[in-house]
């Protein structure tokens, strides 16, 4: 028994590896996420509803009676803690814009999810930052004269604007 003991004891005291950080930063220019999960069923019933994966449903060929997995790249994140799931979801495929793409933010409540923030951009980045519980998240596009940078903050319910700022490109 104590050969057991002293064998197993310095597997015991090495110390955990940590767990890999999730995703924070997302970009149109890496054509989906880094860090790709399933998209969940009731997250893609969701994507439905939106009126740029409806008018993709309804332009395929055939038809299609629900948006493909293909048009979207989904990763985990945790925005009030470590213990709520939330979802990025970007656009890819054949939703996918040449220098912007869609991003949605789903957290989770008692009927599943929960969509809180909708945006075209050209990254999205979850910040550090806290407000109400939940970290701040700046959406960046550009266009061929501007940069527009967007800070969205928890309002208890959703992410709403807190500020918006644009630059001429010079």
């Amino acid at each position: 028994m104590l050969l057991v003991v002293a064998i197993s004891a310095p597997i015991l005291a090495q110390p955990k590896q940590p767990l890999p950080s999730e995703q924070k930063h997302f970009s149109a220019e890496d054509g989906a996420v880094k860090r790709p999960v399933p998209v969940p069923d009731d997250i893609l019933a969701l994507l439905a509803q939106d009126d740029m994966v409806r008018n993709a449903m309804s332009d395929a060929d055939p038809p299609q009676q629900s948006p493909l997995d293909s048009w979207f790249s989904a990763s985990v994140i945790h925005l009030a803690g470590p213990d709520e799931k939330d979802y990025v979801v970007m656009s890819t495929g054949k939703l996918a814009g040449a220098n912007v793409d869609m991003f949605w933010v789903f957290v989770p409540d008692a009927g599943g999810y929960r969509l809180v923030l909708a945006a075209p951009a050209f990254d999205l980045e979850v910040k550090p930052m806290r407000t109400e519980g939940h970290r701040d998240i700046e959406l960046v596009s550009a266009t061929a004269s501007v940069v527009t940078s967007g800070f969205f903050r928890w309002d208890g319910a959703h992410y709403a604007a807190a500020h918006v700022e644009s630059h001429k490109i010079r």
